[in-house]
């Protein structure tokens, strides 16, 4: 074993050594032989509820209906449980549309009012982690993968095979 750790250390200080060939290879020429014309890319959209409106949908009533739920204002109410529960679903709608920065603060608002409602928290932690994977944020999702593993109850330790799926895998298909 011993020696399979010296020939493996050997031969990655040689590959360290070859920076005659990483010159070489900077002077080499390159050709870019393609029968296709070179085209620009797509504009960006200033707005991604700009471009949900303008892509043809499959279910166009649906598609209305869950904008319309965007749209919809908290409930008349102090009680953090119902106000938790009304962010938790906008923020999940807002994912499912792929506005992502709107699902991240709705499931943030959900999530520090089912905190004062003492309420589980787990499933509004899974689908906030998917919203940052999705938005980029690796490290924020991966705090939120790891918090909501904490936050699963004893009566649903079911959820952990899914989570510590989520966390290994990086997966954030799996979350709804």
């Amino acid at each position: 074993m011993f020696v399979g750790a010296i020939a493996l250390l050997g031969s990655l200080l040689a590959g360290c050594q070859s920076s005659v060939l990483v010159e070489n290879a900077k002077k080499a020429p390159v050709t870019l032989s393609t029968t296709a014309p070179m085209v620009a890319p797509p504009r960006a959209v200033a707005h991604a509820e700009q471009m949900l409106a303008e892509t043809p949908l499959e279910d166009p009533a649906g598609h209305a209906a869950a904008l319309a739920k965007l749209d919809e204002l908290p409930p008349d109410t102090t009680d953090p449980a119902k106000l938790s529960e009304f962010y938790y679903q906008r923020g999940v709608t807002a994912r499912q549309l792929g506005l992502t920065p709107r699902a991240i603060r709705d499931l943030g608002q959900a999530l520090a009012y089912a905190r004062l409602a003492r309420a589980p928290v787990y499933r509004i932690l899974a689908e906030l982690a998917s919203a940052h994977h999705v938005g980029g944020s690796v490290a924020r999702a991966v705090q939120f993968y790891r918090e909501r593993i904490e936050a699963v109850p004893p009566s649903d330790r079911g959820w952990l095979f899914r989570l510590y799926h989520g966390l290994l895998l990086g997966s954030s298909v799996w979350v709804t």
